[in-house]
């Protein structure tokens, strides 16, 4: 059973018959055999993804190669619907999504990939290709971060050095949601901070089911992401989901820095700073949800406080806006 095929690899299913289990089998595509290059890039991901033991990681279990020739690695299977669906049946206004997938549940999956990005870190890899396809949300809540098909090391320690197989000054990738300085090419300078702008586009996306850079062909997207920035998370608003918080549109921009320097430093520093704005309640309800949670607050005060003097405290608080407003008007209009 075909589960999935990318730009280098595809990706069956099948099974274990020792261990009586399902494992994805992902092998380098026929027309790039001949490609050294392109066969270095796919051993990369597999020895890479290999020493990743990590719950939003998945497994890789053996790698090989078959009589023909063809490099192949087998893994979990990953069961569920990527990211970028979600995002799309929740732009489209699905209900049950946006009751399933709330505004702080969203929050929740990108603190679990930013646990995945952070231990990548700590091994010395970046990922290089965020965006919401390559996250998978399993049936039961399971969040896994997918095709490390773009991984390199920033670092020699710790683990065994892997082969740099990017080409200075070009861009590989995905540009709407990669850096500006992975756009340029500058493969020299990519650290920790590339990916944190990448998880920065990914939350801008996830929380404003907007894109952060558009454009009609991938030259103007990659222009975009070198020369602009994109519009405030807060300005967007949902008619489901209300609107951004003001807290969590700063955080995306400092995510979204242009210049590294300037960006956040890793990717636990942001899952933290997201903790924050959930602790807070700062999660963006329309107004509806407001005007009840604010009916619920008065009724368990008055619940608690039921004595006659405070009931007409509350009466007299509730009716003086209108009482000032009537009396304003009055005087203007005398």
């Amino acid at each position: 059973e075909a589960l999935g095929k990318g730009a280098m690899g595809e990706v069956v299913k099948a099974v274990d018959r020792k261990l009586e289990r399902e494992v994805a089998i992902k092998s380098l595509r026929e027309k790039h055999l001949g490609n050294e290059e392109s066969k270095a890039r796919f051993l990369l991901e597999a020895k890479a993804t290999g020493q990743l033991q990590h719950p939003n990681i998945p497994t890789v279990h053996e790698l090989g190669e078959t009589e023909e020739g063809r490099p192949y690695f087998t893994m979990s299977v990953v069961q569920g619907e990527n990211l970028g669906s979600i995002v799309d049946r929740l732009r489209q206004g699905n209900a049950d999504y946006h009751k399933i997938y709330t505004f702080a549940r969203r929050i929740q999956i990108l603190q679990a990939v930013c646990d995945a990005i952070h231990y990548a870190h700590s091994r010395g890899y970046l990922h290089r290709d965020l965006k919401p396809d390559n996250i998978m949300i399993g049936p039961f809540g399971e969040v896994q971060v997918m095709d490390w098909g773009l991984v390199r090391r920033f670092s020699e320690e710790p683990g065994p050095r892997l082969e740099k197989t990017t080409v200075k000054g070009t861009f590989i990738g995905t540009a709407a949601y990669a850096a500006p300085e992975q756009i340029a090419g500058e493969s020299a300078v990519l650290d920790e901070r590339t990916d944190v702008y990448g998880l920065g586009a990914l939350l801008y996306e996830v929380t404003t089911l907007h894109p952060p850079h558009t454009g009609r062909s991938m030259r103007e997207i990659m222009m975009s992401v070198v020369t602009k920035s994109p519009p405030k998370a807060e300005t967007y608003r949902q008619p489901l989901q209300g609107r951004v918080p003001r807290e969590l549109s700063r955080l995306i921009e400092e995510a979204m820095a242009p210049l590294p320097d300037e960006r956040l430093k890793s990717a636990i520093e942001l899952k933290q700073r997201l903790q924050g704005i959930l602790e807070g309640e700062a999660a963006p309800v329309c107004a509806h949800t407001r005007l009840k949670r604010s009916a619920g607050r008065l009724q368990k005060f008055l619940d608690n406080h039921n004595s006659p003097a405070t009931v007409l405290l509350v009466y007299l608080w509730l009716i003086s806006p209108p009482l000032l407003l009537a009396g304003l008007l009055y005087s203007v209009f005398k």
